[in-house]
Order: structure tokens, then sequence, then C-alpha cells
């Protein structure tokens, strides 16, 4: 029960968010942020560290769909040697929900990216929400919340601390390269949660 609840809840919050980005309200907001992040106070453009930009874009590696093909292939293989269906079933559900309801996403809001900095990423897709962001929640939460319940293992504290805080810098790393505005990876992150609640609650049903 507490499981819908919460989920209603995310549906509720994204939503909102959703209707709020239609409407533009969210752009002084999102602009605010992004030029604290990226200019100095007379509006001239800060200086990105090479060794902190290479770390950027590695990060926003992990939440891609190369990485999400190698992701899938190491999952297979392990389910696979354990001979846990069950487990290759779970994950699949999940990464193929998230990317489908990502792209579907993606169609409803049609938002611009940000084109803020002239080195930024070049980029195809629209802006909302960051699929990178919901792609990483979705797939680390379930690595390091219902990956461990599904083959016996005992929560890892470490483990869950780990696939947090890497998704906490997937989504910082969208930002620093200036390919999603604040409220993108925020929705991105609210639209991970609720896959991976949902996938909960079907288990559970």
């Amino acid at each position: 029960m507490a499981i819908i609840i919460a989920l209603c809840i995310l549906i509720i919050i994204y939503i909102i968010i959703m209707m709020v980005i239609k409407a533009g309200k969210a752009d002084t907001f999102d602009l605010l942020w992004m030029q604290r992040l990226h200019f100095h106070v007379d509006q001239s453009e800060k200086t990105q560290r090479p060794k902190v930009r290479r770390l950027m874009l590695d990060s926003t590696a992990l939440g891609g769909d190369t990485f999400l093909v190698i992701f899938s292939l190491m999952v297979i293989a392990i389910s696979a040697t354990i001979e846990s269906w069950s487990l290759l079933y779970s994950y699949l559900t999940t990464a193929l929900i998230a990317r489908a309801l990502g792209y579907i996403l993606k169609k409803i809001v049609n938002r611009k990216r940000p084109a803020l900095l002239a080195n930024a990423p070049q980029m195809f897709t629209t802006s909302f929400p960051s699929v990178h962001t919901m792609m990483a929640t979705a797939l680390y939460l379930w690595l390091g919340f219902i990956m461990p319940q599904i083959i016996g293992l005992s929560p890892n504290i470490i483990l869950q601390l780990f696939c947090t805080i890497l998704i906490m810098v997937i989504g910082f790393s969208r930002l620093y390269l200036a390919v999603h505005w604040p409220s993108d990876v925020f929705a991105g992150l609210i639209a991970g949660l609720i896959v991976i609640l949902s996938i909960q609650a079907i288990s559970h049903a």
C-alpha cells in the first residue's frame, strides 16, 4: 500500500512539473541557476577545467544508451551464469519500461535544449525530461536495491550509497555540460523513481 501511495504522489509531482514547464513558468528559475553555474557576476562565461569536463563527460556516459547496452549484456550474462531468470526478467522490465517511457515523455513536452555554452555537446533530441537522469535513477536503484533482493543477498549499504551518488553525479553532469535545464534533471529523477516503484508494485501485486 505504501508503494502505491508513494507512486501516486510522484506521478502527481511529475504532472505538476510538466504543466509548469509547458506553461513556461520554470524558465526564469532554470535560467537563473544555469547562469549561476556557468557565468560570473559580470556575465562572462566561466572557464571549465579540462579534467572536470572530462569527468563529467565520462559520468554522463554512464546514463547513455551505449552503457545501457553494455550493462544489459552484463546482466544477461550474470543471469545465465546463476540461472536466475527472475533477475533477467526484472532487469529487462525495468530497462525497457524506462527507455520507452523516456521516449514518450520527451514527445509530450517538446522542450528546447539550453543554448548557453559554445562548447556544450551537440544534442538532437528534446530537453524535458533528462532521460540520462531517468535511466540512471531506474537502473542504479535497481542495481542497489532490487537486484540483491532477487538473488537473496542482504542489503548492502555501500552499494546503495554508491548507486545513489552515481545518480546524483550523472544528473549534475547534464547541468555542467549545459545540455539540460535543472527542472529537466529533477523531472528525470522523479520519472526514474516512478519506474522503480511501478516495478515494485507489479512484483508485489
